[in-house]
């Protein structure tokens, strides 16, 4: 009985060890779970932290990139297609004569030429000879010469014209870059992005969170475009020591996408400059509505409107303004100041003893367009008559007129002449002088005089 106890309490003693060996084992199991899950969320946490370090290198970056391409793209805009060499752009020298100075405010601007005025046609003048025998006086038989046609005798009708061929054309060429190839705006763009990006970017801030960074190659940029963004991507090669991990890791593609229409600019403005060049008559103001959205405003910008300090004075800017983006974006271009258009008045006239002749007398013969929207004042001169240059006069025909200007040959009665000059404001009365051709259409008017006392 006794051994037989025995052996039973052996056998309980080995399950309470066993038990007891369970429960370690399980403490033990457990403790080790516990122990590898904080190592796996500490790991977590650090890639996460590591991460997070890494995307704000990139977005430094891309911040840089954007940054410098706005700046890049208010130039284009702002400068009608050019970003000039002292400013980060191509070979492109500070401008003479392409382009116009614009001072607004603090901001001084110089504005490439959309459109200048013609000078190279070549056209037989009545009583001389030249380029623009029309605009050199000096060149011009005066007595003979009757003008009339602009911008000078010879000057092709509308059907006639050909911009292509340069003849009979409002403007010698349209002056906008393109949009891609070797002096481009996209190429502009580009050679502004690779000359100033590194000014702008600065890692020595991450390195001194203690991360190593190393620029393992050299920049460079493309631009690409939709219909309504222009995106800039550079290659920037960076070679990034995490300070925790020790690992190294390569970043080297950044982009930025901006909201700007440039293509659909400039596709009006070139619509636009085609038409202006080809039509003295063509009014960007209105005409070129059908051309712009209703996002867009177009306006013209002169000397001494708004604030605006333009030189040369007599020139213009367009300037069309964009609010599909965010931010309204600019684009705007010269054009050189044309002379006013004067159309054809037949001649000689005649009028009898004792009429009057007044400004009024020609409303209905002065018919005048200005290609570049200017209001016109209408000028009158004669010698003859003892009439100074103005605006409105009266004189009364008498025939004493007939002894004082007999006319040429064994013809009867007597004869005078008017001058009538047109100007587009900017320098009259000045440049209805004789040898002042700047903004000036004028024509001679014979008038032969009958009735009593011829």
């Amino acid at each position: 009985m006794k051994e037989k106890f025995s052996k039973k309490g052996q056998l309980t003693f080995f399950m309470l060890i066993g038990f007891v060996f369970l429960i370690v084992m399980g403490l033990v199991f457990y403790a080790g779970k516990q122990t590898t899950g904080h190592k796996t969320r500490k790991e977590a946490l650090v890639h996460q932290e590591t991460t997070f370090d890494i995307a704000s290198i990139r977005s430094y970056v891309t911040a840089c990139l954007g940054k410098v391409a706005k700046d890049g793209m208010k130039l284009l805009g702002n400068q009608g297609g050019v970003i000039y060499d002292y400013q980060g752009g191509i070979d492109i020298p500070r401008p003479a004569n392409f382009s116009l100075t614009l001072v607004q405010g603090d901001t001084k601007l110089n504005v490439s030429y959309g459109l200048k005025r013609s000078s190279s046609e070549s056209y037989n003048c009545l009583g001389g000879s030249g380029i623009t025998c029309k605009n050199n006086i000096s060149e011009v038989l005066v007595g003979n010469f009757k003008g009339g046609e602009y911008p000078w005798m010879g000057f092709p009708k509308p059907s006639e014209r050909n911009c292509t061929l340069k003849k009979g054309c409002f403007g010698d060429m349209t002056y906008l870059p393109e949009l891609d190839g070797g002096g481009s705006m996209y190429n502009q763009l580009k050679v502004y992005i690779n000359n100033t990006f590194e000014n702008c970017i600065d890692l020595s801030i991450f390195e001194d969170e203690g991360f190593k960074i190393e620029l393992n190659g050299t920049l460079s940029v493309s631009v690409n475009t939709t219909e309504e963004t222009i995106i800039t991507i550079i290659n920037y090669p960076l070679n990034i020591v995490d300070p925790t991990t020790k690992k190294q890791i390569r970043v080297d593609e950044f982009y930025y996408d901006t909201k700007v229409r440039l293509k659909k600019l400039h596709e009006i403005a070139n619509t636009l400059l085609d038409f202006d060049k080809n039509n003295e008559s063509y009014d960007v103001t209105i005409d070129s509505l059908g051309l712009i959205d209703g996002n867009m405003i177009l306006t013209i910008l002169r000397h001494g409107q708004g604030g605006n300090e333009i030189s040369p004075f007599e020139d213009n800017i367009i300037k069309i303004e964009d609010n599909f983006s965010n931010t309204p974006f600019i684009f705007q271009f010269a054009r050189q100041n044309r002379y006013p258009v004067l159309e054809n008045i037949t001649s000689p006239k005649t009028i009898g003893v004792g009429e009057v002749l007044n400004e009024t007398y020609f409303s209905d013969m002065v018919n005048v367009t200005d290609p570049d929207e200017k209001s016109i004042t209408v000028y009158y001169t004669s010698l003859d008559l003892g009439l100074a240059r103005n605006t409105s006069f009266s004189k009364t025909i008498i025939s004493q007129y007939c002894e004082s200007y007999p006319p040429v040959g064994n013809g009867i009665g007597g004869s005078f002449t008017v001058e009538i000059c047109v100007s587009d404001n900017h320098y009259s009365p000045y440049s209805c002088v004789p040898g002042f051709d700047k903004s000036r259409d004028w024509q001679y008017i014979d008038f032969t005089i009958t009735g009593t006392g011829c």
